[in-house]
Formats: C-alpha cells, sequence, structure tokens
C-alpha cells in the first residue's frame, strides 16, 4: 500500500495493487488476506484483491482471512503492537 500526495485542503487516500491482476485500486474498496502462509514478504503480510470473492477463495484454498479494509487495518495494529493476531472469519 502506499500513501498518495496531497495538496492544503485536499484529502489523503491511499492505493494498492490487487494481487492477481496488478491493477491500482483505492485501499477502502480493496479485501485484504491476512495471516496467509503465502506471503511476498513482511510480517503482518497483506494480500489485496479487488474482488472479495476473490480474496475468501484464496483464503480457503492458501490460508489466511479475508477482511474489508478497516477490520484488517484494526488486525495488523493489534498483530504490531500486541503481537498476537485475533480469530476473525474467512467470509
Amino acid at each position: 500500500m502506499a500513501p498518495a500526495q496531497s495538496s492544503p485542503g485536499s484529502r489523503l487516500f491511499a492505493v494498492t495493487a490487487d494481487m492477481l491482476l496488478g491493477h491500482t485500486l483505492d485501499v477502502r474498496k480493496a479485501t485484504f488476506v491476512l495471516g496467509s502462509p503465502i506471503a511476498p514478504c513482511c510480517s503482518p503480510s497483506a494480500l489485496c484483491f479487488r474482488s472479495r470473492a476473490y480474496a475468501v477463495r484464496f483464503a480457503r484454498a492458501f490460508g489466511g482471512t479475508a477482511l474489508a479494509f478497516e477490520a484488517a487495518m484494526a488486525r495488523m495494529h493489534r498483530e504490531m503492537t500486541h503481537g498476537e493476531p485475533s480469530a476473525e472469519a474467512t467470509t
């Protein structure tokens, strides 16, 4: 995820690339798969998908939890500050 540039009076936004096709999208519209053993780097890892259906299918096939933006950010914050994930459903 990469923060975008802003100018005075404008809103900040962030973009990310879809895991499957590499298309850029607004992070608030992405579904994230957290906790998958298939992670290109970093911990905690976040794999981003434009389609919630694809994110859920990926999580079921390869592990992890599919979460919307707000839930994913809350979980990552907990993992980074407390060191352990909580148990969310994969759907």
